[in-house]
Protein backbone atom coordinates (compact mmCIF):
# COMPACT_ATOMS: atom_id res chain seq x y z
CA UNK A 1 0.00 0.00 0.00
CA UNK A 2 2.72 2.42 0.74
CA UNK A 3 3.81 1.90 -3.37
CA UNK A 4 0.41 3.10 -3.84
CA UNK A 5 0.33 6.30 -1.66
CA UNK A 6 3.65 6.88 -3.26
CA UNK A 7 2.70 6.73 -6.47
CA UNK A 8 -0.15 8.50 -5.71
CA UNK A 9 2.04 11.63 -4.39
CA UNK A 10 5.06 11.33 -6.68
CA UNK A 11 3.20 13.03 -9.49
CA UNK A 12 1.69 15.75 -7.28
CA UNK A 13 5.17 16.62 -5.75
CA UNK A 14 6.88 16.45 -9.25
CA UNK A 15 4.17 18.95 -10.23
CA UNK A 16 4.90 20.96 -7.34
CA UNK A 17 8.91 21.12 -8.33
CA UNK A 18 8.16 21.67 -11.56
CA UNK A 19 6.20 24.93 -11.04
CA UNK A 20 8.78 25.95 -8.64
CA UNK A 21 11.35 25.83 -11.58
CA UNK A 22 9.58 27.23 -13.64
CA UNK A 23 8.61 30.06 -11.98
CA UNK A 24 12.34 30.66 -11.11
CA UNK A 25 13.27 30.90 -14.67
CA UNK A 26 10.35 32.89 -15.72
CA UNK A 27 8.95 30.63 -17.95
CA UNK A 28 5.31 32.17 -17.94
CA UNK A 29 4.21 35.77 -17.37
CA UNK A 30 2.77 36.92 -13.91
CA UNK A 31 -0.74 36.61 -15.67
CA UNK A 32 -0.42 33.28 -16.34
CA UNK A 33 0.30 32.21 -13.13
CA UNK A 34 -3.57 32.00 -11.85
CA UNK A 35 -4.81 29.98 -14.74
CA UNK A 36 -1.76 27.34 -14.75
CA UNK A 37 -2.65 27.21 -10.98
CA UNK A 38 -6.47 26.50 -11.35
CA UNK A 39 -5.85 23.90 -14.14
CA UNK A 40 -3.45 21.72 -11.55
CA UNK A 41 -5.37 21.87 -8.71
CA UNK A 42 -8.43 21.38 -9.83
CA UNK A 43 -7.79 18.88 -13.00
CA UNK A 44 -4.59 17.61 -13.06
CA UNK A 45 -3.76 16.54 -9.02
CA UNK A 46 -7.10 15.31 -8.21
CA UNK A 47 -7.58 13.29 -11.70
CA UNK A 48 -3.73 11.30 -10.62
CA UNK A 49 -4.85 11.16 -7.07
CA UNK A 50 -8.25 9.51 -8.40
CA UNK A 51 -6.18 7.55 -10.89
CA UNK A 52 -3.69 6.11 -7.78
CA UNK A 53 -6.64 5.30 -5.61
CA UNK A 54 -8.74 3.38 -8.16
CA UNK A 55 -6.09 1.13 -9.76
CA UNK A 56 -6.00 -0.41 -6.47
CA UNK A 57 -7.44 -3.90 -6.38
CA UNK A 58 -9.82 -4.82 -3.88
CA UNK A 59 -8.13 -7.29 -2.47
CA UNK A 60 -4.78 -4.95 -2.21
CA UNK A 61 -7.33 -2.76 0.41
CA UNK A 62 -8.88 -5.58 1.82
CA UNK A 63 -4.88 -6.27 3.17
CA UNK A 64 -4.57 -2.92 4.47
CA UNK A 65 -6.59 -2.59 6.93
CA UNK A 66 -4.72 -2.35 9.94
CA UNK A 67 -3.51 1.10 7.62
CA UNK A 68 -7.29 2.01 7.43
CA UNK A 69 -7.59 1.85 10.74
CA UNK A 70 -4.42 3.57 12.24
CA UNK A 71 -5.86 6.63 9.68
CA UNK A 72 -9.42 6.17 11.65
CA UNK A 73 -7.37 6.60 14.76
CA UNK A 74 -5.59 9.71 13.63
CA UNK A 75 -8.60 11.37 12.31
CA UNK A 76 -10.58 10.29 15.39
CA UNK A 77 -7.96 11.12 17.94
CA UNK A 78 -6.56 14.47 16.54
CA UNK A 79 -9.92 15.73 16.27
CA UNK A 80 -10.74 14.76 20.27
CA UNK A 81 -7.71 16.08 21.33
CA UNK A 82 -7.90 19.80 19.60
CA UNK A 83 -11.63 19.92 20.70
CA UNK A 84 -11.09 19.04 24.18
CA UNK A 85 -7.82 21.24 24.45
CA UNK A 86 -10.36 23.97 23.42
CA UNK A 87 -13.27 23.44 25.53
CA UNK A 88 -11.01 22.77 28.59
CA UNK A 89 -7.65 23.88 28.37
CA UNK A 90 -8.55 27.61 26.02
CA UNK A 91 -12.28 27.95 27.60
CA UNK A 92 -13.71 28.16 23.96
CA UNK A 93 -17.40 27.51 23.22
CA UNK A 94 -17.61 23.85 21.52
CA UNK A 95 -19.01 25.17 18.41
CA UNK A 96 -15.41 27.12 17.87
CA UNK A 97 -13.65 24.67 19.52
CA UNK A 98 -15.77 22.04 17.05
CA UNK A 99 -14.75 24.25 14.08
CA UNK A 100 -10.91 24.32 14.90
CA UNK A 101 -10.64 20.45 15.50
CA UNK A 102 -12.23 19.65 12.52
CA UNK A 103 -9.51 22.37 10.61
CA UNK A 104 -7.24 20.38 12.38
CA UNK A 105 -8.19 16.73 11.48
CA UNK A 106 -10.42 16.94 8.62
CA UNK A 107 -7.68 16.18 5.64
CA UNK A 108 -9.27 18.98 3.29
CA UNK A 109 -10.39 21.66 5.62
CA UNK A 110 -11.70 23.89 2.07
CA UNK A 111 -13.65 21.13 1.06
CA UNK A 112 -15.56 20.52 4.14
CA UNK A 113 -15.91 24.21 5.08
CA UNK A 114 -19.67 23.93 3.30
CA UNK A 115 -20.81 20.69 5.46
CA UNK A 116 -19.62 22.77 8.89
CA UNK A 117 -21.05 25.94 7.94
CA UNK A 118 -23.86 24.92 10.00
CA UNK A 119 -22.17 24.14 13.35
CA UNK A 120 -21.13 28.05 13.28
CA UNK A 121 -24.74 28.52 13.51
CA UNK A 122 -26.14 25.42 15.71
CA UNK A 123 -26.73 25.55 18.87
CA UNK A 124 -23.70 24.64 21.94
CA UNK A 125 -24.98 21.17 22.98
CA UNK A 126 -25.26 19.72 18.62
CA UNK A 127 -22.22 21.50 17.57
CA UNK A 128 -19.81 18.76 18.34
CA UNK A 129 -22.07 16.29 17.82
CA UNK A 130 -22.38 17.79 13.92
CA UNK A 131 -18.94 18.91 13.60
CA UNK A 132 -18.10 14.83 14.35
CA UNK A 133 -20.65 13.61 11.85
CA UNK A 134 -18.90 16.49 9.52
CA UNK A 135 -15.32 14.79 10.37
CA UNK A 136 -16.48 11.66 9.13
CA UNK A 137 -18.31 12.45 6.54
CA UNK A 138 -15.25 14.54 4.96
CA UNK A 139 -12.79 11.42 5.47
CA UNK A 140 -14.73 8.96 3.46
CA UNK A 141 -16.39 11.13 0.82
CA UNK A 142 -14.82 11.84 -2.54
CA UNK A 143 -13.40 15.68 -3.00
CA UNK A 144 -16.40 17.66 -4.91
Amino acid sequence: MLEKILGALLPAVITILLGYFAARHHDFKQTEVPTLNRMVMSYALPLSLFVGVVSAGRAELLADLPLVAFLAAAFIGMYAAVLLLGVFAFRCSPGLSALRALTAAARAPPLSARRCSAISTGTRATSPLRSAASLSWSAWSPPR
